[in-house]
């Protein structure tokens, strides 16, 4: 098993996208009776409800499934209290390619993320860029992700969810960058084409009390030589 992640383990968010393999356990208290329905999603995107028939749930988040359930449980029971939970979250299958520690196919949670999937693989080689990751999909455009916004500033929301058959292809660095000493977090970040200082600053978490943003020094190698050149708030 390459992976050391739970399997199956139901700890879902509302906007969890169900599929085939995934598993509800409907609850119904009609007349004083209590009801147990445990349903898997079967390949074709359906439960089958007794009594009901079939449902398309596949695709829907859990909140929209839940309700369209609970609105046919209303149409067939009249009075019906009705609970949906999820019981079993599906496995899914994900390649990992390009500059990472363990490149290969790994089977994950259905619920993962790539942040997870990167930690399964042993995170990011030192060639590797956290800034140019390609989310491959089968009959969708491909998908460039930043890290940054993620590891930097804890921002998770354009992380996206994973799904069987997706490949992860981790791209090489290209601009590294290192802020040195007057920098609240000295490190070697990543820019893109189209940054600047400013950005920089705010990636190593802003300017020491004790540094002046107008005496800061460029250090670049150019034609075997380094040369340094001073630079103002003004040229940022």
């Amino acid at each position: 098993q390459s992976s050391f992640m739970p399997l199956n383990e139901p700890n879902f968010g509302n906007n969890y996208i169900l599929d085939y393999g995934d598993s509800l356990k409907i609850n119904k208290y009609s007349g004083g009776r209590n009801e147990v329905y445990n349903l898997e999603i079967e390949r074709d995107g359906t439960i089958l409800i007794p009594d009901i028939g079939e449902i398309t749930i596949s695709g829907l988040n859990f909140n929209q499934a839940t309700d369209l359930i609970k609105k046919q449980f209303e149409l067939t029971f009249i009075g019906a209290e009705v609970f949906v939970n999820l019981s079993k979250i599906r496995d899914i299958n994900v390649l990992v390619t390009g500059n990472v520690e363990f490149p290969g196919i790994y089977t994950l949670s259905g619920n993962s993320n790539i942040l997870q999937a990167i930690n399964i693989v042993g995170g990011i080689t030192e060639n590797g860029s956290l800034r140019t990751i390609v989310l491959k999909r089968n009959g969708e455009a491909d998908k460039e992700i930043d890290l940054y916004q993620a590891l930097l500033f804890g921002d998770i929301q354009n992380i996206p969810h994973l799904r069987s058959g997706d490949s992860i292809h981790i791209k090489s660095v290209s601009n590294l960058v290192r802020a040195g000493y007057g920098f609240n977090n000295i490190a070697v970040f990543e820019l893109k084409d189209n940054e600047t200082i400013s950005d920089l600053i705010i990636f190593a978490g802003g300017l020491k009390n004790e540094s002046s943003p107008d005496s800061l020094k460029i250090v670049s190698l150019q034609s075997q030589e380094f040369i340094t050149s001073e630079v103002n708030s003004s040229d940022f």
